[in-house]
């Protein structure tokens, strides 16, 4: 499953305020979207 995808699914369960939803998760989710968008920058950048 994509990171976009487990982050879809983990802010839907934070709006619907679901008792399964963890802050902890989410941020780790964002934390890891957020080193892929650098590194995929870093790496089309032109030498």
């Amino acid at each position: 499953m994509a990171l976009l995808d487990i982050e879809s699914m983990l802010n839907d369960a934070r709006k619907e305020k679901q008792a399964t939803y963890s802050v902890a998760r989410h941020v780790d989710v964002i934390i890891a979207i957020m080193a892929e968008a650098q590194n995929f920058a870093a790496s089309s950048r032109p030498t």
